[in-house]
């Protein structure tokens, strides 16, 4: 009686089904993995955001920043319009850019949040006000010096530390702000460069340079703009000339030179537009 010869195809038959349903099995467990996941995050509370704080809004309302930035995460980010601000996921982390359009006082937004806490923080730097820029607008003819204030309408802007008109604003002044007049008719306000960035520099260098030597500004204004000049007039007397072109090294000590030669009480004009030279009358 002859011994059956075994199959010598059954066992390499047992590794192929092996071969093919493990990964079959691992498929359908990271699937199932992955639905679950799925529909926790879009269905359970377990995601949803506890608290969403503005830190550093005192101009704008939280809600419009809160607001700003989610719209900017659905027209950015358009997946996340699926799981809502009400999930911790919808928030993005970093810098919104362009928010100035919509809250003019916004310098810069940053956004944090904490999936383990599930609380989002939106951190507001706001612009500071550098100056107020103050167009004047001819309301008719003056018939004096003295009428001429009744004649002219003043609209003004806040300006930041760039130079540039982020907001219009009521005609007000202080000590401590700045308030400059400009007789040249602006192409834009708004969102625009009140002078080109050097001159704009150059400005606030003098400003600065003219307090520190004691000369406090009564009024400052950019005068023909073609010709690149500006004229301060001073608590001292006399008004004071520049250049926006280029700023003397040293008003300070030129003027503190200048003081022990003449009494500013009997000067009406100081020309300091030619850098490292000095005129007055």
């Amino acid at each position: 009686m002859k011994r059956k010869s075994p199959n010598k195809f059954s066992r390499p038959q047992r590794g192929m089904r092996c071969t093919v349903l493990v990964p079959s099995m691992c498929a359908l467990i990271i699937g199932l993995a992955l639905i679950w996941s799925l529909f926790i995050l879009l269905y359970t509370p377990i995601p949803h955001v506890q608290t969403v704080d503005v830190v550093g809004a005192t101009r704008t309302p939280p809600a419009l920043i809160v607001s700003l930035v989610s719209a900017h995460v659905l027209q950015k980010h358009g997946w996340r319009a699926r799981l809502g601000p009400n999930n911790i996921l919808f928030w993005k982390s970093g810098e919104v850019p362009n928010m100035q359009k919509y809250a003019p006082h916004v310098a810069r937004v940053q956004v944090e949040k904490d999936i383990g806490k599930k609380a989002v923080t939106i951190r507001v730097e706001e612009k500071t006000i550098s100056a107020l820029w103050c167009y004047i607008i001819p309301r008719g003819e003056a018939d004096d010096a003295e009428d001429e204030a009744v004649h002219r309408r003043e609209n003004c802007y806040a300006v930041d530390e760039q130079g540039i008109a982020f907001i219009a604003t009521p005609t007000i002044a202080g000590n401590l702000l700045i308030k400059v007049y400009d007789t040249n008719e602006p192409a834009r306000v708004l969102r625009a460069r009140v002078l080109a960035r050097d001159e704009w520099f150059n400005l606030m260098k003098g400003i600065e340079a003219i307090r520190r030597a004691g000369l406090h500004p009564t009024a400052i204004t950019i005068r023909e703009r073609t010709l690149r000049e500006w004229e301060v007039e001073t608590k001292a007397g006399p008004s004071l000339y520049l250049s926006l072109e280029t700023v003397q090294d040293d008003i300070g000590g030129i003027l503190e030179e200048l003081a022990v030669t003449i009494d500013f009480k009997t000067v009406r004009v100081i020309d300091l537009r030619v850098k490292d030279k000095i005129y007055y009358k």
